[in-house]
């Protein structure tokens, strides 16, 4: 008798356990501790359509703002798998240059690559399989599999021209279409670059080694 007892409450002990660890898919990691950083944009949506979100950022409050486009609301199990073309778990994380040394023998060439910033998703268990998140340049939802484009201004289901090559007619078309969008991504991308770097130097001159950089989504 006295064993049963004993082994129901180790299964009691163990239910509890297991129910009082966080869910990663909805876990808030929006404490002073997480928001602590040398340098912090705060991103908050402001439009969710079917092909896109928009969020407005804010870097140090103010110092540099706009907005991001990235790819539409998914479920929690999508917004955490790589691949799913589903914009990234909310959740606070750090945040670094982009290493240009990984494309050096790589078929694969950023012509912004110095201005880019990564996501650093493995230090935080809410991003899924989501690996290494870019913000880079782009306009449209088609030009993100998943990161951050930014932009100064954004535009809903606007009528947008561009230009593709028609290899067999060896000529440059104009094609019509209606998409969401950001505007002036390459400006804006090295607006938030410059700033980034001058107060890394800033801090480094004052005698600061280790610096850290988050950024807090929704």
């Amino acid at each position: 008798m006295l064993n049963i007892f004993k082994f129901s409450i180790f299964i009691l002990v163990v239910i509890f356990s297991i129910n009082s660890r966080p869910n990663p898919a909805s876990y808030n990691y929006s404490t002073s501790e997480e928001l602590n950083a040398d340098i912090f944009i705060d991103v908050t949506v402001i439009d969710s359509t079917d092909t896109s979100t928009i969020s407005k950022f804010s870097i140090d409050e103010g110092k540099v703002t706009g907005v991001f486009l990235e790819r539409p609301r998914g479920t929690p199990e999508e917004e955490r798998k790589a691949g799913s073309l589903k914009r990234i778990p909310p959740g606070t994380y750090e945040f670094i240059k982009n290493d240009c040394k990984r494309y050096k023998n790589s078929t694969i060439k950023r012509k912004n690559c110095a201005i880019e910033f990564r996501l650093k998703t493995s230090a935080n268990p809410v991003a899924g399989t989501r690996d290494l998140i870019l913000i880079h340049t782009g306009n449209y939802p088609m030009n993100t599999a998943g990161c951050l484009l930014p932009g100064n201004k954004h535009y809903l289901n606007a009528k947008s021209t561009i230009e593709v090559f028609n290899k067999k007619t060896r000529t440059k078309e104009k094609i019509v279409f209606y998409s969401d969008k950001v505007t002036s991504s390459g400006p804006k991308l090295r607006e938030m670059s410059k700033y980034i770097n001058e107060r890394i130097s800033e801090l480094k001159a004052l005698g600061k080694n280790t610096i850290t950089l988050k950024i807090r989504l929704r």
